[in-house]
């Protein structure tokens, strides 16, 4: 009796992969690369999502965008309350199971949103210099290899909704877009406001919510993560903000 040649088992990485491919296909975006960064909602009103797993579970569904997009396979992760910071830990193949140990180890605080846009401006544009007694500071005027693509994961209102939108009238200068997701039931109108912000250069913010974001098949996910990311990439280059 001849032996048994057991097909592999695909991975639920590489299905993921595969379907985060196959949108960027349908979408117009195959072979498009992108920086891809995460951030994490540190509140306390989010403590409940660290400890039963829902957060862990959704940074391993972060991985394949990362592994789908970016050229080095590595989700850059940022994580707020009422302040932000740089993890020091970012979301790969290897550290999967280390992102939501290093960002639990930091005490839970409040929300404010503008910390961790200013940030990821500071991190990708450059610090604003310059500037004097009747001219404010300026970053710098600068075309970006490729589009950020921010993943913008938050439970409620946040405290800093003035500072807020002056930075995202900012970040519309420069080829940064911002999914925001809204995990839970809290209403959050002003999430819904930042995807429709007026004053701005280009459209660069998109809005879904997710309330039981378990509950999320695969593809809903990350179609709506996609879903306003490919007019984007269209007008920042058309506009000359990446190549």
């Amino acid at each position: 009796m001849g032996s048994v040649i057991e097909t592999p088992k695909v991975s639920i990485l590489d299905l993921r992969k595969k379907i985060v491919l196959d949108l960027k296909k349908a979408k117009g975006l195959e072979g498009q690369l992108s920086t891809v960064v995460a951030v994490y909602d540190r509140s306390g009103s989010l403590d409940w999502a660290y400890r039963d797993g829902t957060m862990q579970r959704l940074t391993e569904r972060i991985l394949p965008v990362g592994l789908g997009f970016d050229d080095n396979g590595v989700v850059d992760l940022f994580i707020f309350h009422n302040q932000a910071w740089r993890s020091k830990v970012d979301i790969t193949l290897t550290t999967v199971n280390a992102v939501i140990p290093e960002i639990t180890r930091h005490s839970s605080g409040g929300t404010s949103y503008a910390p961790a846009i200013k940030l990821i401006l500071d991190e990708y544009i450059g610090e604003p210099t310059g500037g004097g007694l009747f001219s404010k500071k300026q970053r710098p005027t600068k075309k970006l290899p490729y589009p950020v693509f921010v993943l913008y994961f938050t439970d409620g209102e946040n405290d800093d909704k003035k500072e807020t939108e002056e930075l995202m009238r900012e970040a519309s200068n420069y080829g940064i877009f911002f999914q925001f997701v809204g995990i839970g039931n809290a209403t959050m109108p002003f999430l819904e406001k930042l995807d429709d912000l007026s004053g701005r250069n280009i459209d660069n913010a998109g809005f879904f919510r997710a309330k039981d974001i378990d509950r999320m098949s695969d593809e809903d996910l990350y179609t709506n993560m996609m879903t306003e990311f490919p007019t984007f990439v269209t007008q920042a280059r058309a506009k000359n903000l990446i190549q």
